[in-house]
């Protein structure tokens, strides 16, 4: 019972039910989690993580390449 009532605590936490990021202007890894989670609904692959740690992914070009990557693999369906 004891479990029963820590995974429930866990498991009903908004911290674990959703993205809690602060308000305000994106940096590179925020970018980078929302559209992962947004188009994959999961974690930013290593890709997104080396461009986020570049600063790149705020350039709308490498946004736009990556939109088009994340897009067109399976994961997106």
């Amino acid at each position: 019972d004891a479990l029963i009532a820590g995974y429930a605590g866990v498991l009903c936490s908004p911290g674990f039910v959703s993205l809690e990021e602060r308000p305000g202007p994106l940096d590179d890894y925020a970018v980078a989690a929302r559209l992962s989670y947004f188009l994959w609904n999961t974690a930013p692959d290593a890709e997104l993580r080396t461009l986020a740690a570049q600063g790149a992914l705020r350039k709308p070009a490498t946004l736009a390449a990556q939109t088009s990557r994340l897009l067109a693999d399976a994961r997106s369906r």
